[in-house]
């Protein structure tokens, strides 16, 4: 549209120019002699756009005609016409799929001064070729000229002398023909360059495509050396489809004749053609038709034309005033164009920036705003005419940005363009992170694009504390292992310090000689299992039995037991639930070391003078709730909250609270095991616990546990009568794969009563159950123990002898008889090391089944 404007206008001046000057040839009686305006073909190192001509020798000598048999002929026959579909701006189909360009234009003004019927199809160059040499059309609108293709159709006088150059990137190191050896070159499929090419005794690579454009476009991105092209049409191109680091080289590599094409021998048509071409030029119809189309590469034409009549003028003075006249019209045109394209360009800079899904601002050379699109706008909540006028420093940027990332006019000044992610702070309060890309422009302004990449910083982040919730996890999984690893060995040992230090004071008064050292063994020994149980509890694989419990009641229960361990200085408050709190699954032992835990650390934290206020409710949690909190659940708990005034813990300690032997309390004074045990106890009955704290404002612990709904309430029943340790003569078969332990439990068993099987392996003990079938009332077996483990020792043997009563002994169960640490429904346990009371009491439990339970061992579940 813009070419076709200029084009207009340009030609429209130039006859002002011509109509003065004759006007004034005439008022003088001069006596002129006008021959034809030839416009010469001019090329030049510095890629100037050829000069087409008018005037051109006809190539086929053809007898004349009456000019009355070619009206009737014309009248009666339809000229079918095609060419090139993609080849412009000679011809090319428009957007409305009609056939245009320079060559349509000159057959179809060639017709119409000839008085002849046509029609013109465009398509594909080599069925369109083809069907010229095959006789299926009369004409083809422009096809160069050789003396290969004169020997397959005829040509008129050419229409047009067209240059063809070579086209490369700029960063190319080829300058000339010359330079093609070894090179990739781009040519239009079945083009006179094409044929050129092919009779070049040169190595070098031809690749074809099916259009011009596309040859461009291929170079464009780099994918081949050059291209050998027509210049004027790569120019077009180029110009039309906006290609960038293109540019031509060298000399012309050839100046072919563009003309009409007739199937051979078709004189009659030919003459028509080339009567039409010279009528065109005649008239001057031939120059209007060029100009339209070649023009606006003829930058200098109407100085040439000036500077012709200019010469012929008798005149000076007129001339130069009517060239001033002239010229100031032309101006004040092109000045009306220039501000009219100035002002559309404007609109659609204006349309461009309102469109944009960034924020985008323009700042004055002091840094005021004095232009900014509505989607900024409303990324901040800030009307747009409050925004207008703003300095750039006084955007809403969240407090301290400025200060860590300044804004860098110095270096803007310099032209550099800079890219700074920076936090805004909207109305609402909520934060908002853009990209920010300023930039100075020519007139000293300043271009600021804003991108929101809130959701990947956002995304970033959750991605870091996933890594941290994963690295904390593996850690946890790491001391679990390690947990597990040692349980089994550890407390065995521990086992046979406990068992002979618990016998050897059964004879001993206190106060007799080595009492106190054997009470020491006993304590030392306990702490080290207490320890160990911390880290089975911590690592989720300490072995429970849950229970249905109401909490409210259990801690009632609970409370005289923790303020004597809290001590007389601090106030222990209970705030129970008003409403009724929903029932929970956990083992009582379990709960009791939550509570004792948390209290014990807020004692600390109160350093023995405060207040601790213990709190329950029901919560249900959503799913928005849990959008943000990734560690949660949705679904209907029970809060258990433990909240302390003391010195309370700053952000890096929080960090860390859950990490095993982490403490801040002082040598010799924690073990770090205290919270990581409360959180493996949690994560194992599938709940959640976050802390909350501020240094100096205390600290609050929430643990979530999972509603349970089961209704049949445990109910705690305090044991007050004394069991007995004497056996009813009962025979035991004990397995242990440990020797001192093998030996040490057989001799506490004998010490209370009962007859003892012994055997050190699963083998054995099968043996001794056949041996012994009717005489055996209890098998005793350890759970991990090579070979097989206890539970597959206890089936083999149920095999056997069904009515066989069993208990599991272990220092860690490893799964076998616990899934998640929860133990199966029917089974007996005793956690090593255990005391010879412990012993004899579980032992009764299981041969009077005081607790209900069958003793069945369910099947299917060796493992988790």
């Amino acid at each position: 549209m813009k070419q076709d404007t200029f084009l207009e206008a340009y030609n429209k001046d130039t006859h002002v120019i011509k109509i003065s000057l004759l006007f004034i040839l005439a008022c003088l009686n001069l006596s002129l002699v006008f021959t034809d305006i030839s416009f010469a073909t001019e090329t030049s190192d510095a890629g100037q756009h050829p000069v087409m001509t008018d005037t051109h020798p006809i190539r086929v000598d053809t007898p004349p005609i009456i000019e009355s048999d070619l009206l009737t002929k014309n009248r009666s026959r339809i000229i079918h016409a095609a060419g090139d579909h993609n080849y412009p701006p000679y011809e090319f189909l428009d957007p409305n799929g009609q056939p245009t360009g320079f060559n349509v234009d000159i057959f179809r003004a060639v017709c119409e001064e000839m008085g002849m019927r046509y029609e013109i199809n465009l398509g594909s160059w080599d069925i369109v070729r083809q069907k010229l040499e095959n006789g299926e059309i009369d004409v083809i609108t422009g096809m160069y000229y050789s003396p290969e293709r004169d020997k397959k159709v005829d040509f008129s006088t050419p229409h047009i002398i067209v240059s063809h150059s070579l086209f490369v990137r700029k960063d190319s190191d080829i300058s000339l023909l010359e330079d093609l050896s070894g090179k990739d070159v781009l040519v239009q499929k079945g083009d006179i360059m094409d044929d050129f090419l092919q009779s070049q005794a040169r190595s070098l690579t031809i690749t074809t495509v099916p259009d011009q454009i596309d040859a461009l476009r291929l170079l464009s991105e780099g994918r081949h050396d050059c291209a050998l092209l027509s210049k004027l049409q790569g120019l077009y191109l180029i110009h039309k489809y906006k290609l960038s680091g293109i540019k031509t080289v060298g000399t012309s590599v050839q100046q072919r004749d563009y003309c009409f094409a007739v199937s051979e021998g078709d004189q009659q048509l030919l003459t028509q053609l080339n009567e039409g071409l010279a009528l065109l030029r005649t008239r001057g119809i031939y120059r209007q038709i060029h100009n339209k189309w070649f023009g606006i590469y003829e930058e200098d034409e109407a100085w040439e034309h000036f500077m012709q009549y200019l010469l012929w003028a008798l005149t000076p003075l007129l001339l130069i005033f009517l060239g001033i006249f002239a010229w100031n019209r032309l101006l004040k045109y092109r000045i009306d164009l220039a501000t009219k394209a100035l002002s559309q360009s404007e609109n659609r800079y204006r349309e461009f920036i309102a469109l944009a899904v960034d924020g985008i601002a323009l700042g004055s050379p002091d840094g005021i705003i004095i232009e900014a699109n509505q989607v900024l706008s409303e990324w901040l909540n800030i009307p747009h005419d409050q925004l207008i006028g703003r300095h750039i420093s006084n955007m809403p940027w969240v407090s301290g940005t400025l200060e860590k990332i300044p804004l860098r006019f110095d270096l803007l000044n310099k032209g550099h363009a800079i890219t700074r992610v920076r936090e805004l702070e909207r109305q609402d309060g909520s934060h908002l992170y853009i990209e920010m890309r300023s930039k100075r422009m020519p007139d000293g302004s300043y271009q600021s694009i804003f991108r929101d990449i809130t959701d990947r910083i956002e995304a970033d982040e959750e991605k870091e504390k996933l890594m941290s919730q994963l690295a904390q996890a593996q850690k946890m999984e790491a001391v679990g292992r390690l947990a597990g690893g040692i349980a089994h060995d550890f407390n065995n040992m521990l086992g046979v310090i406990i068992g002979y230090a618990d016998m050897a004071m059964i004879g001993l008064e206190p106060g007799a000689p080595f009492h106190s050292e054997f009470e020491g063994i006993l304590k030392a020994a306990r702490r080290s299992s207490d320890l160990t149980r911390q880290l089975l509890a911590f690592a989720r694989k300490q072995t429970i039995i849950p229970k249905v419990l109401d909490l409210n009641k259990s801690m009632e229960n609970m409370l005289s037991i923790l303020q004597k361990l809290m001590g007389e200085a601090i106030e222990l408050a209970w705030v129970p639930s008003q409403k009724k709190l929903w029932p929970i699954k956990i083992d009582p032992s379990q709960l009791d070391q939550i509570f004792a835990n948390l209290c014990v650390n807020a004692r600390d934290a109160t350093n023995g003078m405060g207040k601790i206020t213990i709190e329950t409710k029901n919560i249900k949690i959503s799913q928005s709730y849990c959008n943000l909190h990734t560690e949660f659940k949705p679904g209907e708990y029970i809060q258990l909250a433990v909240s302390d005034n003391g010195c309370g813990m700053d952000k890096e300690t929080q960090n860390h609270l859950f990490e095993p032997f982490f403490t801040t309390k002082g040598e010799g004074k924690g073990t770090g095991l205290g919270l990581a045990t409360v959180y493996g106890i949690v994560k194992q009955n599938n709940g959640f616990i976050n802390a909350y704290s501020e240094v100096g404002q205390g600290t609050t612990f929430r643990i979530y546990i999972p509603r349970t709904y089961e209704t049949n309430i445990d109910m705690d029943i305090d044991e007050v009568e004394t069991r007995s340790i004497i056996s009813n003569q009962e025979t035991i078969l004990l397995i242990e794969d440990e020797p001192m332990l093998l030996d040490l439990t057989r001799l506490m068993l004998e010490t209370i009563g009962y007859t003892v099987l012994s055997a050190a392996t699963p083998e054995e003990g099968i043996k001794m159950v056949e041996n012994h079938l009717e005489k055996i009332d209890l098998l005793i077996t350890d759970v991990v123990m090579p070979k097989m483990n206890g539970r597959e020792l206890v089936e083999k043997v149920l095999s056997i002898a069904p009515n066989i009563k069993y208990l599991f002994i272990s220092g860690y169960t490893a799964n076998v008889i616990a899934h998640h640490g929860i133990l199966d429904k029917g089974l007996y346990f005793l956690q090593k090391p255990f005391s010879m009371d412990e012993l004899s009491v579980k032992i009764r439990d299981v041969l009077d089944n005081r607790q209900g339970r069958s003793g069945v061992l369910a099947s299917g579940h060796n493992e988790l």
